[in-house]
């Protein structure tokens, strides 16, 4: 995993790489850390198709701020998601980081049980990502990454899964079982027959969900509460 840091203050940067590498050392995960001290180098390497999975970023930067960085990396990159997590002196700015949907946001100085934080939880996330489920799309078996499906909709003993290419893949599953393997962190029950992905989710209404496309997905009567507290959970944390 590819971790930036981005601050014009050296000792927060070598602090936070100290953080990173003992992680590192205790997890076996293994990181490559890129420190930058101001925005214009990095937004150079970012148009040479520089990449990254995470970045703490001060918001007060010498030439730019952290907030229009965090702009132009959402604008880059915007079928790959970046965790951002600001740090600052000032919490002034925190109304303005919604928009941009960080990871997280820490007042300065920072402590050692943030930054980890912050690592374990993409970590966590990008396992998931890796995960495979084998399927069968246009009569032929094929690997694919939970993360591609949009939905899922159960009948009887097979699985209709419909990605993000709006391909159809099936495999013979139950839709509990599949639940159980991969649910909770981006796929979610709403309604007997359907699993919904939340990152293809526009918005979201009492009685369905409206994804990408103008897709429909029902709600299920029983698990309207649920998806509320999980859709809001959702919004935050991602």
């Amino acid at each position: 995993m590819r971790v930036v840091i981005c601050d014009m203050d050296t000792g927060c940067c070598s602090k936070i790489e100290e953080w990173l590498v003992s992680y590192q050392q205790e997890t076996k995960v293994k990181l490559e850390v890129d420190i930058y001290n101001n925005a214009e180098r990095l937004i150079q390497h970012i148009k040479e198709d520089y990449s990254f999975d995470l970045i703490f970023l001060d918001i007060e930067l010498p030439e730019m701020n952290g907030i229009e960085l965090g702009r132009i990396i959402r604008d880059t990159f915007p079928d790959r998601y970046i965790s951002m997590v600001y740090m600052s002196k000032k919490t002034k700015y925190c109304s303005e980081l919604f928009a941009l949907e960080p990871l997280n946001f820490h007042k300065k100085p920072l402590k050692k049980d943030q930054i980890i934080g912050d690592v374990s939880k993409v970590v966590s996330r990008m396992r998931i990502k890796k995960t495979v489920v084998s399927c069968v799309i246009e009569g032929k078996k094929e690997n694919i990454a939970p993360r591609q499906v949009m939905y899922i909709e159960a009948n009887g003993n097979m699985l209709e899964l419909t990605l993000k290419d709006r391909k159809k893949a099936f495999m013979r599953e139950s839709l509990a079982k599949f639940e159980d393997e991969y649910g909770g962190d981006f796929l979610f029950r709403c309604h007997k027959s359907f699993l919904v992905n939340y990152d293809y989710v526009k918005y979201y209404e009492i009685r369905y969900f409206v994804l990408e496309g103008g897709i429909h997905i029902p709600i299920g009567r029983k698990f309207s509460n649920d998806m509320k507290l999980n859709w809001m959970e959702y919004i935050i944390e991602r």
